[in-house]
């Protein structure tokens, strides 16, 4: 046994209990732990020697995190966590999360509802696919009637993307309390109106495929009554009323996180016209944008002016024709670039990086590749080329590089490493990096 662990062993089981108590909700407060995480903890230190398992055994709030993933070991730690506050997830599959573990099929729908129902007064997170509970409308407002306006602050709902029915619009006066005092709010596949979201507390907003009307006005609306959110995320909103006249700017000093896709097409312009986000770092994802073929002067013009109100960290850019040599010489703040499903020796990717623009990237220091490929594993691109030696680039990590045969992520990884002095190393954490907070 190792000897710090040995020193440790001498502690009194309450100073022990208060220790791990401690670095339990240091790990619950940070987005670099998910539920997964904190799912597994308790049972790490369980199986550290029998000390440490009598004393987490005997600490309710390390079993507060509950992944409900069968019955039998739900009700284990629903019951180890004694009265703790509960963090809570019946997830499966969504539309963000295809990579998540699904629920174990043998979970049957009544059995989890009952669950969920007897522990929700307790519940400060909640995520859950309302499929697994039946009808999804029923479902959830018989939670909702269940659940604590003054416990509870993340809330993660969405249907399963198999799902067929249509949920009803919600009105209820115990929904607008709920919302109201939320810090965390996932709405995926769902119906609740935004003119109906009372919330005023958010830190992180994550909104994908709604169901019923959106508007521009709305969603000025939600962020404007949210000044602290610092993670954006506005994914799948197909058709939404843009309303010309809404130009006010909405100021959003603690936004860190935003992420946006082409569904949005009609909006991103006025979105990044209207944000004013504050001197953080922020860090943009844009997925699956194609202005080459939409509105490219309208919606380039307004990322440049973005770009010149904002200091962007990190870029992640996924599936999106975007000029990347333009946009990199706009970003002297960029320390961290993404790019995810581009098949890097696309002619026109980059095709022009020069050295002018070569110049002015001073400060990146990482470059993460997923599931990423070349046409030709044998050479890279003069453009590609130059971006590799940037003086300041650390390191390239990667990960399901190379499309379906193995052997190519092998050939990327050589290829990359042959032809820059940074670090080439495959990074697994990529992809659970890739999904919303809550699903981690």
């Amino acid at each position: 046994m190792p000897e710090t662990v040995l020193r440790i062993n001498s502690f009194p089981s309450e100073l022990l209990s208060a220790i791990l108590t401690a670095a339990y909700n240091c790990y619950a407060a940070s987005v670099d732990f998910g539920f997964g995480h904190l799912t597994r903890y308790p049972i790490l230190l369980s199986s550290i020697c029998s000390y440490w398992r009598q004393v987490a055994l005997e600490t309710p709030p390390l079993w507060a995190t509950v992944d409900i993933k069968s019955i039998e070991q739900a009700q284990v730690y629903f019951r180890r966590s004694g009265t703790s506050v509960l963090r809570v997830r019946l997830a499966g599959t969504a539309y963000c999360t295809e990579d998540a573990p699904p629920v174990d099929p043998k979970v049957p729908s009544s059995a989890a509802k009952n669950l969920l129902l007897a522990h929700a007064p307790r519940m400060q997170a909640l995520v859950v696919n309302l499929t697994q509970l039946g009808d999804e409308t029923t479902a959830f407002m018989e939670l909702l009637a269940c659940l604590s306006e003054h416990t509870l602050q993340e809330l993660g709902i969405y249907k399963d993307w198999r799902s067929s029915r249509v949920s009803e619009p919600l009105t209820d006066e115990k929904l607008s309390r709920v919302l109201g005092q939320l810090r965390f709010f996932h709405l995926e596949a769902f119906q609740i109106h935004l003119s109906d979201i009372g919330c005023h507390n958010l830190t992180e907003l994550f909104i994908a495929y709604p169901e019923g009307p959106l508007s521009s006005a709305n969603i000025a609306r939600l962020l404007r009554s949210n000044p602290g959110l610092s993670t954006i995320t506005l994914f799948g909103l197909k058709s939404v009323d843009l309303s010309p006249d809404n130009t006010e700017p909405i100021r959003l000093p603690e936004l860190r996180r935003f992420h946006i896709d082409g569904y949005a097409e009609r909006i991103i312009p006025w979105l990044l016209d209207v944000l004013v986000p504050g001197s953080h770092g922020i860090s943009l994802h844009l997925d699956s944008i194609s202005p080459l073929y939409n509105q490219p002067r309208v919606l380039l013009n307004s990322l440049v002016r973005f770009f010149q109100k904002a200091s962007i960290t990190s870029l992640n850019l996924e599936i999106a024709e975007l000029p990347i040599p333009q946009m990199l010489e706009s970003l002297p703040d960029l320390q961290h670039l993404q790019l995810t499903s581009y098949t890097l020796d696309y002619p026109d990717i980059f095709l022009y990086m020069m050295d002018p623009a070569v110049e002015k990237i001073t400060k990146l220091r990482t470059i993460d590749l997923y599931k990423c490929e070349f046409q030709d594993y044998n050479r890279v691109s003069p453009g590609l080329q130059k971006l590799l030696n940037v003086p300041s680039l650390e390191e390239i990590r990667i990960f399901r590089c190379g499309g379906d045969n193995p052997e190519n992520g092998s050939k990327l990884q050589k290829l990359l490493a042959d032809n820059t002095a940074a670090r080439v190393t495959e990074y697994p954490e990529l992809e659970v990096q890739l999904r919303p907070y809550l699903f981690q």
